[in-house]
C-alpha cells in the first residue's frame, strides 16, 4: 500500500512501517484528508522501509519493533545514521519494555501503543518536533525505571536543579501517578496551585511531560521504585 501525493509543503510526512496490513490500513485513515499530517506510504517490512525512505523523503516514521525480513530496531537504528532528520517512533505492544529499550538506544525519539488514537499520535509529533522526547501515556514504570538506569536522554535529565520541598512532594505524587486533583487534596491546596508547579517542575527540569519529570526524579534519587 502507497501513497506518492503531495500535498501542502507545511504538512509533515508520515511513513508507516508494520508487518499487520490492519494497522498500516488503520493509520492510513486515520492520517487521510488531515491538512498538517499527511500520510505518504506504508512498509511491511524494515528493508521495504528504507526503500521507500529516498522516494517519499517522509518527515516521521512510526515503525512497528517485530518484523519479518529486517526489524525496527535495525532500520532504526540504520535510519538515525543515514537520515538523522528523520524522526522515529517506535509501535510498541505491552510488554515489550526490553525491546522498546532497544529501540530508544538505536535513535527513536519515542514510542505509541498500537491502540493509540491520533490526538495522541499529534502530541507524540508535536513534542519530537520540540526537542523532547515522547513515551505512550500507558508507560509503565518498569519502562521508566529501564530508561533512568540507562545513558538515554541524558541531555534531557541532568541538570542540577533547586527544588522547593513542594515541589519535592508534587514529583513523588507524580511518580506514584497522582493526578492533579489528587495532589491538590493531598496537599490540601487548590488544583490551579497545583498546575502552576507542574509546569515551573517541567520548566526547571527542562522537559515537557510527565514521562520526564519520573525519569529525572528515579535517575536523580528524589523517588525510588
Amino acid at each position: 500500500m502507497r501513497s506518492t501525493s503531495l500535498k501542502s509543503a507545511r504538512s509533515i510526512r508520515i511513513l508507516i512501517a508494520d508487518d499487520h496490513e490492519m494497522i498500516r490500513e488503520s493509520y492510513a485513515t486515520l492520517l487521510g484528508g488531515h491538512k498538517d499530517y499527511h500520510f505518504v506510504g506504508a512498509a511491511k517490512n524494515g528493508e521495504e522501509l528504507l526503500a521507500m525512505i529516498p522516494v517519499l523523503q517522509p518527515d516521521f516514521i512510526i515503525t512497528d519493533i517485530k518484523m519479518p525480513v529486517m526489524d525496527g530496531i535495525e532500520a532504526t537504528a540504520f535510519i538515525t545514521k543515514t537520515y538523522p532528520s528523520i524522526k522515529v517512533i517506535a509501535f510498541s505492544v505491552f510488554g515489550e519494555e526490553n525491546l522498546v529499550l532497544k529501540m530508544l538506544k538505536a535513535g527513536a525519539w519515542g514510542y505509541l501503543l498500537k491502540s493509540s488514537t491520533m490526538d495522541e499520535l499529534i502530541e507524540a509529533i508535536q513534542t519530537i518536533k520540540m526537542g523532547y522526547p515522547y513515551f505512550c501515556k500507558e508507560t509503565g514504570m518498569t519502562l521508566f525505571s529501564m530508561i533512568a538506569k540507562s545513558s538515554l536522554f541524558l541531555h534531557e535529565i541532568l541538570t542540577e536543579v533547586d527544588f522547593t520541598p513542594k515541589d519535592i512532594e508534587i514529583i513523588r505524587y507524580i511518580c506514584e501517578e497522582k493526578s492533579n486533583k489528587e495532589i491538590a487534596s493531598i496537599l490540601d491546596v487548590n488544583l490551579k496551585s497545583v498546575e502552576n508547579s507542574r509546569e515551573k517542575i517541567h520548566r526547571k527540569i527542562g522537559v515537557k511531560n510527565t514521562a520526564g519529570i519520573v525519569i529525572y526524579a528515579i535517575r536523580s534519587g528524589i523517588y525510588k521504585l
